[in-house]
């Protein structure tokens, strides 16, 4: 561990904040938290308690804790779709991420709160969905069908439609027009997961083209958290998007810019200090049980 990465980790430890805070605050909070939670027992796993930092154990119960707060979240009534989606999806990445082995009471639970959360929309209407919605929806999908997809279900229908459709309408240098970066990676988030996921390479030259084409548009300092986490959740897993060196350290850079920017007990430290947690560790790519 380098020395910003032992920064990193003892400044999560300190700012941890209390349970209260946590069970009561925004759906930022809990995704936030939902991450730090997985990056810290992941250390412990791969430190065997050894890093002074708590064992995993005690995040594993952080983990489970967590998971009920959320699932009772992702049913408050009038929570856009957006933020229910990532919720459950934060549901799959606890139960998964932070187990030895597979618990079919919360597998079950998780595919409850997928049912709970597109009750009321059905694919099959026509119904149009705004890119955040849409983004958020084909990533619980994703979560929801590993490891098998279902391909007659009109949910898959809708997925690999929706996939195949933002392959389509790239431009010839890796853009959808009018789309701002962070939700142009976050579809490329997206489109990495479904292949290394489902071992089905139908859009893998469309998520190529897009990681190319947003690669060469980075430019740091950018200062936005949602980019950030965005650009993580696709190139961490590696698989097809594989940043070169000079992205990586001028990542490393802007990481802490951005924890250092934001006020103490903030939802955007909290989050800040997230995409930093799950920068400094390795083997982001974990396949679900």
């Amino acid at each position: 561990m380098t020395e910003m990465d032992g920064t990193c980790f003892s400044t999560a430890l300190r700012e941890i904040p209390d349970w209260a805070s946590v069970s009561s605050g925004s759906v930022s909070r809990l995704l936030s938290m939902s991450r730090i939670c997985i990056s810290l027992y992941r250390l412990c796993a791969m430190s065997g308690g050894s890093w002074g930092g708590g064992k995993a154990s005690d995040y594993a119960s952080l983990s489970s804790r967590l998971f009920e707060v959320i699932l009772q979240r992702v049913s408050v009534p009038g929570l856009p779709l957006a933020k229910r989606a990532r919720l459950a999806d934060a549901l799959y990445a606890l139960a998964r991420e932070t187990g030895k082995s597979y618990d079919p009471v919360l597998a079950h639970l998780c595919d409850t709160g997928v049912f709970g959360v597109l009750r009321d929309w059905n694919p099959a209407s026509g119904e149009v969905l705004d890119a955040d919605t849409e983004v958020a929806v084909c990533r619980l999908l994703e979560s929801f069908f590993y490891p098998e997809l279902w391909e007659e279900d009109d949910w898959c229908v809708f997925l690999q439609s929706t996939l195949q459709g933002w392959c389509a309408s790239l431009s010839s240098d890796g853009c959808w027009m009018g789309l701002p970066a962070w939700q142009s990676w976050q579809r490329i988030a997206v489109l990495n997961r479904y292949s290394y996921l489902f071992r089905d390479d139908r859009y893998d030259s469309g998520a190529c083209l897009a990681f190319r084409g947003q690669t060469a548009r980075l430019s740091f300092p950018w200062d936005n958290l949602p980019l950030t986490e965005a650009c993580l959740d696709a190139c961490l897993p590696g698989h097809l998007c594989v940043w070169p060196q000079a992205v990586w350290h001028g990542l490393s850079d802007e990481l802490q810019r951005q924890r250092e920017k934001y006020p103490i007990g903030s939802d955007e430290r909290l989050m800040a200090l997230s995409n930093e947690l799950d920068f400094y560790l390795p083997n982001k790519k974990t396949i679900p049980l």
